[in-house]
């Protein structure tokens, strides 16, 4: 909601840089200050282990390792 009501014009927003990247890149917002934080969280994907990787769930995990390489 804090982002929406950046891009809506009520103020500013402090946001995770892949979540918001999209919204900076068509121009919605902007990053005003060359700063970055780094996150002491993290993001996992996890999947039961005794449960076959189908084709689909492969895609899925190259996709996410795509993704995160590309912010890297």
């Amino acid at each position: 909601m804090a982002v929406q009501s950046a891009i809506e014009g009520d103020g500013v927003a402090l946001a995770r840089s892949q979540l918001v990247k999209g919204d900076i890149h068509r121009g919605l917002l902007v990053k005003p200050f060359d700063i970055v934080q780094p996150s002491r969280f993290a993001y996992y994907l996890v999947y039961p282990e005794d449960q076959p990787v189908t084709p689909s769930m492969a895609a899925f995990v190259q996709w996410m390792q795509e993704q995160v390489k590309e912010d890297s």
